[in-house]
């Protein structure tokens, strides 16, 4: 997945979207935002991404985070990521749940391979990868899950003080 970091981002209604990213990582992918209708500016290292309302409702970017920052307590930073092909967007819990789901399957149906590569036997060289993946599953998916519930549990109780709002009736 490419992604380049967002050093600031804004966008309304009148002016549309507006996002400044990192010009070297957003290289590699800036071709496909412009494909999509978005116009990008070099300025001194950085990209400044904009596009009016219309084309930012119809051709959404895809944006991470980056939780590797919380292991060393700081906030997470968001990041503008190149989107899947054909549109295809998947949220950050649901890329999480894929990557798990396929680790699993690796260790419930090859177990041999898994035991393999944690104890160095064979692919030595994948265990790294393997390793930090396992990693951020184990720290992210959680908390994806619970910012989620949190999110929805917001949401309804906002709803509910809404419809309780005399001043709403």
């Amino acid at each position: 997945m490419k992604y380049a970091s967002i050093n600031e981002m804004t966008y309304s209604e009148n002016a549309g979207f507006r996002a400044k990213v990192r010009a070297e990582p957003f290289s590699q992918f800036q071709n496909v935002y412009e494909r999509l209708g978005y116009t990008a500016i070099l300025d001194s290292g950085w990209v400044t991404l904009t596009c009016d309302a219309e084309t930012f409702a119809n051709n959404l970017p895809m944006f991470i985070h980056a939780y590797i920052n919380k292991i060393f307590g700081s906030i997470p930073s968001l990041h503008l990521a190149e989107p899947f092909p054909e549109g295809t967007r998947y949220s950050e819990l649901c890329i999480t749940y894929m990557v798990s789901y396929i680790l699993g399957m690796l260790v419930r149906y090859y177990p041999t391979h898994w035991i393999s590569f944690i104890q160095g036997d064979k692919g030595d060289f994948l265990w790294p990868t393997m390793n930090r993946v396992q990693q951020l599953v184990e720290q992210n998916f959680p908390e994806l899950v619970i910012e989620l519930i949190s999110d929805i549990l917001e949401e309804r109780k906002s709803e509910r003080n809404h419809a309780e709002d005399p001043m709403n009736a």
